[in-house]
């Protein structure tokens, strides 16, 4: 399957759905038969304004952005959703390389929960730390998403914009690489003092009236290990129907709509905890500069043994 079979896997054409800011790469067009709204921050004029102005941006994909249908931010899904009285009618929500820039997840995971039927899907493909520009960054923790959540966070905050752009990395020039490649060609940034300055200065939008910025950072037994957190706590309607690795930049998950706390005794929570935990860890460590040298000394000693 290619990515876009791997994110609509557990939907059709004929259910209903939103997609969250799909701009210039819809996963489920309308063109194409899709019966899904469109929801961004930004309405069709300014982000096709936006995309002429953006020097990275092919210019033939300005002709594929999505009609926005619904203008607002993803954190504010339900009472967008409410104001069309159409809570709980939707059959799935798509997001591609959109939730790790949420300054509020759980809000967001919580509103998806009132906007979909039970059972209802939400489906998404999320940044893998270890193949994009986040590589040097820490895996985001529940208290991260508890503290955004209980201050009921809007957009990110100054230290998120600075964690973004101190640490970002490149590859070879690329701000994606597989996985497996070697990653002592992974770059760390030199404009650390300049970045500084700004959050001094408190420029918190960076020149730009939207920051956008990575506020949450995951490998997929990260995001896994939140999901269940959340849940088990009552934080989040959601459970986890399937996980797809993949040895790039992104993975894939689908989420359903359940509506309830995790049905599950605390000494089985607690033990799939303590497993996810130390995958957690495994996964982070898996490219390290360590973790490539030691696999690459055992495939040279593997080639000379007679």
């Amino acid at each position: 399957m290619n990515r876009i079979e791997y994110i609509t896997q557990f939907i059709n054409k004929s259910l209903r759905g939103i997609e969250i800011a799909p701009w210039h790469s819809p996963i489920a067009p309308k063109k194409e038969g899709w019966n899904c709204l469109s929801l961004d921050i930004f309405d069709t004029d300014t982000l096709r304004t936006r995309s002429q102005n953006d020097e990275n941006l092919d210019p033939k994909q300005v002709a594929n952005i999505e009609p926005v249908d619904i203008v607002g931010s993803a954190s504010d899904l339900a009472s967008l959703i409410d104001e069309r009285h159409e809570l709980g009618t939707y059959d799935y929500v798509i997001s591609s390389h959109n939730f790790e820039h949420l300054p509020n997840p759980i809000k967001f995971l919580q509103a998806c929960g009132t906007v979909l039927k039970p059972g209802g899907m939400l489906s998404m493909a999320i940044p893998d730390r270890r193949g994009t520009f986040d590589y040097f960054r820490p895996v985001t923790e529940l208290a991260d998403w508890l503290r955004s959540f209980f201050s009921d966070q809007k957009k990110p905050d100054p230290y998120q914009i600075f964690a973004h752009h101190a640490a970002n990395a490149r590859y070879l020039g690329n701000i994606v690489f597989p996985q497996s490649a070697d990653p002592r060609f992974a770059q760390a940034n030199n404009k650390l003092r300049a970045y500084y300055a700004s959050l001094e200065q408190k420029d918190n939008d960076w020149h730009d009236s939207y920051a956008d910025v990575h506020c949450s950072i995951f490998v997929p037994a990260s995001f896994y290990l939140l999901i269940i957190e959340l849940q088990y706590l009552g934080l989040s309607p959601f459970e986890l129907v399937q996980m797809q690795h993949t040895d790039g930049a992104e993975f894939f998950v689908h989420l359903r709509n359940i509506g309830t706390q995790l049905q599950i005794d605390d000494q089985k929570f607690h033990q799939l905890r303590h497993t996810l935990m130390h995958a957690v860890i495994s996964e982070v460590a898996s490219n390290s500069t360590y973790a490539f040298s030691l696999r690459k000394s055992l495939a040279l000693g593997q080639a000379q043994k007679p």
